[in-house]
């Protein structure tokens, strides 16, 4: 079932303040992960941004995303078959993106196994 236009249930829209519906969902993943990517694009080596990515984009909630719906989102990147490589336009190849979110994970909250609901949400 989908919601209103081409936007999954539970997506508020780009303007739109409100948060989203606790499961997070399939493709919120993608920009949140472009926002993760954004600062890094140029980096020589991305890995070496991440404090910068954590202090620039999480904890500044960026995208109105807390630290564990990025959590949420490099999981489901990382598991998905997506080409994160061109989810923005960067020079990178898709094993150094893969590479730099997987270094970044372990610097974001862990999350239940099997679990995507927060605290606090409905």
């Amino acid at each position: 079932m989908r919601g209103h236009a081409s936007y999954p249930i539970g997506w508020a829209g780009a303007h739109d303040s409100r948060r989203y519906v606790s499961v997070m969902p399939d493709m919120r993943w993608q920009p949140l992960i472009r926002g993760l990517v954004y600062p890094i694009q140029f980096d020589q080596d991305p890995v070496e941004g991440i404090d910068r990515v954590l202090e620039m984009v999480v904890r500044r909630r960026a995208m109105n995303a807390t630290p564990e719906d990025y959590a949420e989102a490099v999981d489901k990147a990382l598991q998905s078959d997506e080409q994160l490589a061109l989810l923005i336009p960067q020079p990178h190849s898709e094993a150094v993106i893969r590479a730099f979110l997987t270094a970044l994970r372990p610097h974001l909250p862990a999350l239940p196994a099997g679990d995507s609901s927060r605290p606090g949400e409905v």
